[in-house]
């Protein structure tokens, strides 16, 4: 696990030196939380990070997106 740990701390870093050009306001998604869902999306093979979580949640009363991926949070 720690392999993937790495690998996955690697891919955050990257994603978190995208520039960001949405207007900042409060409550805004950190870019690398941005790209790691959307990594999430492949390695998780799912049509929807959202459905995918909710999914999660229901069944094991837990999701993966901050375990795994370490997202903070989710929009709804």
């Amino acid at each position: 696990m720690q392999i993937l740990e790495e690998l996955l701390g690697g891919l955050r870093q990257v994603c978190g030196g995208f520039p960001d050009v949405r207007p900042w306001r409060p409550g805004n998604l950190p870019v690398s939380d941005m790209g790691m869902a959307a990594f999430s999306l492949f390695f998780m093979q799912s049509e929807s990070f959202l459905s995918h979580q909710r999914r999660m949640e229901q069944g094991r009363n837990a999701s993966n997106c901050k375990t795994l991926f370490g997202i903070e949070r989710i929009q709804r």
